[in-house]
Order: C-alpha cells, then sequence, then structure tokens
C-alpha cells in the first residue's frame, strides 16, 4: 500500500513543478506599473484623455503652452520663415494622490518618482513634410522609479513578453517594446551599475507611422 501510494503522489509533484513561473513573481507594485505601461503602450490613441485617466486610476489637469508664435497663427505656414517649426505644448498633471510616487520606506529620498506626461503637436514649415498638418508627438515618462519600486530584468521580461535588449555602453542597459500597429514605442533604461530599473519612457507619434510609410514605400 505505501508503494502504491508514492506512485500516485509522484506524478503530481512533477505536474506542480511544470507549472511553476521560471522568474520570481511580481510584487504589487511592479505588477501595478508594468500593466499600466502596457496597456497605455496597446493604445491606439495615447492623447484620449479619458482612456489615459482609466488605464492610470487618476484624473489630470491640462496646461496648453503655444510655443514659436504659435498662439497667432496656430498650424499655417504662411509668411512664417522656410525650415521653421511651431506648436502647442499640453501638459498633463495627476491629481494630488497618485499612485506613482516615493515609497517612503526606500531610499535615496532626494529623488521622486514622478510621472510626466506631454501632447506636442508640431507644424514644420517647407521641407518633405510641409503643409501636412500638425504632427502629434505623445510622451509619457516614469522618472526615478527605483524609489517607488526595484524591478529587476527577469520581472521585466516575465511582465512584458517580447522585449528586446539594445546594445548599450559604458555598464547602461536598455530594453525595448514596440508596438508596430498603433506606432508605439517603449524604452526602459538601467543605469550604469544599476539593479533596478531606473526610468521608463513611453512614445507615439505621427512621425513614427511617416517613417514605416516610408520604409514600405521604399520597397516597391
Amino acid at each position: 500500500m505505501l508503494r502504491k501510494s508514492a506512485l500516485l503522489v509522484l506524478p503530481l509533484v512533477i505536474v506542480g513543478c511544470d507549472r511553476l513561473p521560471s522568474s520570481p513573481p511580481l510584487d504589487i507594485k511592479t505588477a501595478q506599473l508594468l500593466r499600466a505601461v502596457r496597456r497605455l503602450a496597446d493604445s491606439e490613441h495615447m492623447d484620449d484623455l479619458e482612456k489615459v485617466e482609466l488605464i492610470l486610476g487618476s484624473r489630470f489637469n491640462v496646461e496648453e503652452q503655444p510655443y514659436d508664435g504659435a498662439d497667432a497663427h496656430p498650424g499655417e505656414c504662411s509668411g512664417r520663415p522656410t525650415y521653421t517649426a511651431h506648436g502647442l505644448l499640453r501638459t498633463y498633471t495627476p491629481a494630488p494622490g497618485f499612485w506613482y510616487q516615493r515609497d517612503p520606506n526606500r531610499e535615496p529620498e532626494k529623488y521622486q518618482a514622478e510621472i510626466h506626461f506631454t501632447v506636442d503637436l508640431r507644424t514644420t514649415c517647407g521641407g518633405q513634410h510641409s503643409g501636412s498638418g500638425p504632427e502629434k508627438s505623445i510622451k509619457v515618462d516614469f522618472s526615478n522609479t527605483p524609489s517607488f519600486t526595484c524591478i529587476l530584468p527577469d520581472k521585466l521580461r516575465t511582465a512584458i513578453p517580447g522585449i528586446k535588449e539594445q546594445l548599450m555602453f559604458h555598464g547602461n542597459r536598455a530594453f525595448s517594446y514596440k508596438n508596430s500597429k498603433y506606432n508605439t514605442r517603449v524604452e526602459f533604461f538601467y543605469i550604469t551599475r544599476g539593479w533596478c530599473l531606473s526610468s521608463i519612457t513611453i512614445e507615439q507619434s505621427d512621425r513614427m507611422r511617416v517613417v514605416k510609410s516610408e520604409k514600405v514605400l521604399s520597397i516597391y
């Protein structure tokens, strides 16, 4: 009877081991941050404020700042010097109490985990893309990540399958994730001698769409 019981238990143990994850499980903060990053990267319109607020779980205040004379005639090139650009920069600030902030139990205190969210509407006068309308560039930065949580490379690979490591110098490391369908690119940076993820940058732009289209046309 003892031998029969051992034979019955052994297959269960093997099946259980086969299902164990190859990397350590993600802590709550790491899972929250990387889930938000992945959802933003897989969004068709990262400038859809209502959707971004839903993904990040916070309301955002917006501030608009024209630059290079865009307040006079935004989006127009008439009377402007050739090969110049002007535009409108929208900066979004999360409401107080936003979850991505420095953990008081982590060091160092002088670094604050912050999010920087901007939408740049830029019009170029002259050149290949003149008169095509404002180009939209959306950028979301999660800075000073170690003051929020420590994300090691193996945890990053577990949470975001398909990321690729980039060639870097001086001991720095970087990983990237692309969503070609929505022209989005995510960069994950590890600074020299840093074990933890340093920062995350998400970009979505019309320029990426134009470059991709030009590459397709060059094939034919």
